[in-house]
């Protein structure tokens, strides 16, 4: 675990919000470690790459789950008092942003599916269930391969921890599928002495090496490395990773005329008037109501749920969805959204304006657009690139920049908009 033994360069509680602006938390941290780990194990002669397994509690039943999940290497997993509904996960390393959005923690370990899959439980903590209400939810997605099989559940009496008798479960468990064991497989846990401290760690009483970096030190390192990556890397990779950050599905081109109607969002109503005295049919983008107050005041809010910004966006795309070849206007709270969404639905023109703001500040994004992965996933300038009509930018700041739009540095008149859309 990151911050715990010799992993000390940085602290259990790592990350912010300019973090997961740029793809990086602490249960993403520790879950690209997981993945090292089996890279390291690979290169070991005495092991078989092909019979690799997983396991951990808590915590680390979570990053088991995980793990199995993007790693095929992972041939057999068994997470121990973790797959559970009515808590999924309270510590920051298992509440990466997005990652229960629409989903939870049985369809996530159910990526695993078909390799053979342990669910160990407790009954004095949250896996009190398992039995009688996760693990036939995961049984009913094995039974999709065929494969009922190659998943099990058992329960013991006993607090959350991870004890004797669930580790050799564990151990019956990988002896079966990992050496070809009988299903009816007994190992017995032998005897054996904890390695001392001072055996086991390297830093033990000891500093980190001359050099080494601090916690802002690596993010600027992280982000640095990623700003290189955008520019030199494949597009294709960071428009799907922006749509992966928007947790939104691209909407295939349309055919057809150009229509008169103006999706509006956030606009001043003057700008409506002028669009209407035009002749422009407007629709108003349906708010979803957002209580950032009461959200603030929720553990791991954006695991579960899209952030403000996030949500904005989302209502932009529902009401383009509704008005297939629609153009848009937007501002104020739903200017910089509107140039995500267009990203998502074909827009035949997007006039916005985005109130000023300094696309090359982090603060600013945190402040005003604030989507974990956005800037990771090259934000505006990936969304452009995507965005099929024309796009007319105004109010931007001075130091707003971004190639394939039109960007001016005043503020536009409802007369001028309604002129440009003609």
């Amino acid at each position: 675990m990151v911050g715990y033994d010799d992993s000390r360069q940085l602290t259990h509680e790592f990350g912010g919000p300019r973090e997961k602006l740029w793809g990086l938390s602490l249960s993403g941290l520790q879950l690209w470690n997981s993945i090292r780990s089996v890279d390291f194990l690979e290169s070991l002669p005495e092991v078989d790459r092909d019979r690799i397994g997983a396991t951990g509690e808590s915590g680390g039943g979570t990053q088991t789950f995980l793990v199995a999940a993007v790693d095929a290497r992972i041939k057999v997993a068994a997470p121990v008092n973790m797959i559970s509904l009515h808590m999924q996960g309270g510590c920051l390393c298992e509440n990466a942003p997005g990652l229960r959005l629409d989903t939870n923690n049985v369809e996530l370990a159910a990526l695993f599916a078909p390799r053979p899959l342990l669910m160990v439980a407790a009954t004095g903590d949250w896996t009190n269930e398992t039995p009688e209400v996760e693990y036939p939810a995961m049984r009913r997605i094995y039974a999709l391969f065929g494969a009922e099989d190659r998943v099990h559940s058992v329960q013991f009496q006993a607090p959350h921890n991870y004890n004797r008798n669930s580790r050799e479960a564990v151990y019956n468990w990988m002896a079966r599928w990992l050496q070809h064991a009988p299903v009816d497989v007994q190992v017995s846990e032998r005897p054996f002495t904890v390695e001392r401290l001072t055996d086991l760690l390297v830093f033990l009483g000891r500093s980190l090496p001359d050099g080494a970096l601090t916690a802002n030190q690596l993010v600027d390192h992280w982000i640095a490395s990623a700003r290189r990556q955008l520019h030199d890397g494949d597009s294709r990779i960071f428009q799907s990773a922006l749509l992966h950050a928007l947790t939104l599905e691209r909407r295939p081109s349309r055919d057809g005329a150009a229509s008169k109607v103006i999706v509006s969002a956030g606009v001043d109503p003057d700008v409506d008037a002028a669009l209407l005295r035009a002749g422009f049919t407007v629709r108003q983008v349906r708010v979803t109501p957002y209580d950032a107050e009461a959200a603030a005041k929720i553990d791991h809010f954006d695991t579960y749920n899209r952030t403000a910004a996030s949500q904005r966006v989302a209502d932009i795309v529902q009401a383009l969805d509704e008005n297939p070849g629609a153009m848009i206007v937007a501002g104020g709270d739903f200017g910089l959204p509107a140039l995500l969404a267009a990203a998502v639905v074909p827009v035949a023109r997007a006039i916005v304006d985005v109130g000023r703001f300094d696309n090359g500040s982090d603060q600013a994004f945190v402040e005003r657009v604030y989507i974990p992965g956005l800037r990771r996933a090259g934000d505006f300038q990936t969304a452009i690139a995507m965005t099929r009509g024309r796009v007319e930018i105004h109010n931007a700041a001075d130091r707003f920049t971004l190639e394939g739009a039109r960007v001016q540095r005043d503020k536009l008149t409802p007369q001028q908009i309604a002129a440009l859309l003609r």
